[in-house]
């Protein structure tokens, strides 16, 4: 899945510099620094490994799993589960 890309000039970076590190860091927008009509730089985000929940959401709805890879997969959870140190929760 593409990162969304925006723009933003010398200028402003220069006058909200942290704020725009951490829309980067958070959004995990790419953002494009421009000065006058061309482009000088990117910032991007530092991609980290793995998946967050909601991006496994999003692979699993464009590809649903067959009845068999469905059942393979919440045995794997389940392992995953019984193997964590999980506390118990105070709302059980």
């Amino acid at each position: 899945m593409p990162r969304p890309v925006e723009t933003i000039t010398v200028t402003e970076l220069a006058r909200n510099l942290a704020t725009v590190i951490d829309h980067v860091r958070i959004s995990s927008t790419q953002v494009s620094i421009t000065r006058g009509s061309q482009t000088v730089a990117k910032l991007s985000p530092v991609v980290q490994p793995g998946l967050t929940l909601g991006g496994l959401l999003d692979v699993l709805q464009r590809s649903p799993l067959a009845d068999d890879e469905r059942q393979d997969y919440a045995a794997d959870l389940e392992l995953a589960h019984d193997s964590a140190s999980i506390p118990p929760s105070p709302w059980e």
